[in-house]
């Protein structure tokens, strides 16, 4: 009888955490799914729905733990992105962050990002080996059909295999988001073997996969991985440039890339030339995107065609902040704009910098890469409403 009382007493916030852990499942293995050459993968959305529907509970229990203004700011944000998910074709890249943010309320973000990690390292694991056993898969796809948009071929006829996945950068982005997780759980310090295994991994993704992007991402890692142990750890406070560099990497970038995007069009000089060169065509599509598609309010129904496409039709935009204004519209770009900056000015804040160093790294990735807020890579958007283990930089700092 005192088990029976002690059961129907918990907070209905508590009881509702099993419905987070089954749509958490449900819908990343979804995901992954959809970016895969696994059987079953065309059923990778429609697991993703199963795992939203199964959130629900959940998404409503969690309401009455926020203060009365966040509530109702919740409740008047909800049917917005509904409407924005009316406009757009790629609807669970709004409602997936938008959902488990709010339900990853006074949950341990640390137990989050562990379950992510060891869901995307299985997977991918077992994507790596079935894809090389024949069981599934991998695609391999020359280095220059890829850079069909360049003025000059390079000659390079290096091979990138996919590994199972759909997209051939969808394996190396793994790999790094796998490595940034790897961070958060080892408290900001990569031990000698984690080191070892790190610079493998570049090797590997650069070898098989000529993943330039992603290798760069690794190796400015190593740097932040050094920076925090030696510089933030050893501290006892930061600089006002380190303080305002963490609390706002996501407007910093956002503003540069979304500044010389603009200016490529309206200058149109040799410099901004050299630079999209460099950036591999990333500001000559997101200017055409925006000059040719306008900027909406709540999104755009607009197909981005990558991949092997010809230089006609490739109109893919590879860069996290030109897609959230683009296509997903400015009110969906200031909502993530704000959630994410206030991440990193809670981090500051409290003194728990390893978030805010996480945060920087990805909000330079973001500018590079359209995933920044794609479920299947990235849990770090839960960190906005989930219950921050404050211990583990107290651990860190002994």
């Amino acid at each position: 009888m005192d088990l029976n009382t002690k059961a129907t007493s918990l907070p209905l916030e508590e009881q509702t955490r099993i419905f987070f852990v089954a749509a958490l499942t449900f819908c990343l293995l979804g995901q992954l799914l959809q970016l895969s050459y696994w059987p079953g993968h065309s059923w990778g959305n429609t697991l993703t729905y199963f795992g939203l529907l199964i959130l629900m509970p959940r998404f409503v229990a969690v309401l009455s733990t926020f203060r009365p203004v966040q509530s109702i700011t919740i409740l008047l944000i909800s049917p917005l992105i509904l409407f924005i998910c009316f406009n757009i074709i790629d609807k669970l890249y709004v409602l997936l962050p938008f959902a488990f943010a709010v339900s990853a309320k006074n949950i341990k973000f640390r137990l989050i990002v562990i379950y992510f990690f060891i869901i995307n390292l299985s997977f991918l694991l077992m994507s790596v080996a079935a894809s090389q056993a024949g069981l599934i898969t991998d695609v391999v796809v020359d280095r220059d059909v890829l850079d069909v948009l360049e003025a000059e071929s390079t000659g390079d006829n290096v091979n990138r295999h996919a590994f199972g996945y759909n997209w051939v950068t969808a394996f190396p982005a793994h790999v790094t988001y796998l490595w940034v997780m790897w961070l958060y759980l080892r408290k900001g310090s990569y031990k000698k073997w984690d080191y070892l295994l790190l610079f493998f991994s570049i090797w590997f993704v650069y070898h098989f996969c000529n993943a330039r992007m992603e290798t760069v991402s690794m190796s400015i890692l190593v740097i932040y991985s050094v920076y925090y142990r030696v510089r933030v750890v050893k501290s006892e406070k930061l600089t006002i440039f380190e303080d305002l560099l963490l609390k706002l990497p996501v407007v910093f970038f956002a503003s540069v890339m979304i500044y010389l995007t603009y200016q490529y069009r309206i200058d149109g000089s040799e410099v901004y030339e050299i630079l999209d060169l460099i950036l591999s065509n990333r500001l000559r599509l997101g200017s055409d995107a925006m000059f040719d598609e306008g900027i909406p309010f709540f999104g755009q129904h607009y197909l981005q065609i990558g991949g092997e496409a010809s230089a006609i039709a490739y109109n893919f935009i590879d860069c996290s902040y030109l897609v959230w204004l683009i296509i997903y519209g400015i009110f969906f770009f200031i909502l993530a704009m704000s959630s994410l900056t206030y991440i990193c000015f809670r981090s500051v804040n409290s003194r728990e910098y390893l978030i805010a160093i996480i945060m920087s790294l990805l909000a330079l990735q973001g500018s590079i890469v359209s995933i920044f807020l794609n479920f299947a890579y990235n849990p770090f958007f839960m960190a906005l409403f989930a219950d921050w283990d404050y211990s583990s930089s107290e651990e860190t700092s002994s």
